[in-house]
């Protein structure tokens, strides 16, 4: 794990929480704000350094540059503003409480990065670095040359993302 000192883990939590009505990362999971939860994954997958990309009253967070473009133009900002100091950056959505340091090491175990089949996020992104025009995250992926990689079966579960109140209702049944 003291290789993961050089990397960052990124929460991305910039997004409008439209269908869900409320801002994701402020809802309670496991009686925590889902933000301080997301953050404790990135934790205990022996990340030391963590940034919440995007505004979330009362954390510090790195605000978007441009609010509300997208998850593309958030990585693309972190990245332009750490990249000198961290090898790799290790990016998770806010909305995936169910996301766990196996998933994670998996993806960290590709030291040129690595995504899973059919998911660009989470997403592993290690240097070099560069900018791309991108208009979604599995293009930028792609043209990064960060592959995908097969996530294991047994951790497709810990993959599903909340959008809606009734897709977090189902979320919250596996809070305990």
């Amino acid at each position: 794990m003291w290789a993961r000192r050089n990397i960052a883990g990124v929460v991305l939590a910039g997004g409008k929480s439209s269908r869900m009505g409320t801002n994701k990362a402020l809802l309670s999971y496991k009686q925590t704000p889902l933000i301080e939860h997301m953050q404790q994954i990135l934790k205990d997958t022996g990340i030391d350094r963590v940034i919440i990309s995007g505004q979330v009253d009362g954390y510090e967070s790195f605000p978007d540059k441009t609010p509300f473009q997208g998850p593309v133009k958030a990585i693309e900002d972190i990245i332009e503003e750490n990249e000198d100091a961290i090898k790799g950056f290790l990016f998770i959505p806010v909305d995936m409480p169910l996301l766990n340091s196996d998933v994670l090491d998996v993806l960290l175990s590709y030291p040129e990065g690595a995504y899973f089949n059919e998911r660009p996020l989470p997403a592993y992104i290690s240097a070099p670095y560069c900018k791309t025009n991108a208009h979604s995250v599995r293009q930028m992926l792609d043209q990064l040359n960060i592959k995908p990689v097969k996530i294991p079966e047994s951790l497709i579960p810990c993959m599903e993302n909340v959008n809606t109140p009734e897709e977090w209702r189902e979320i919250k049944k596996h809070e305990y």
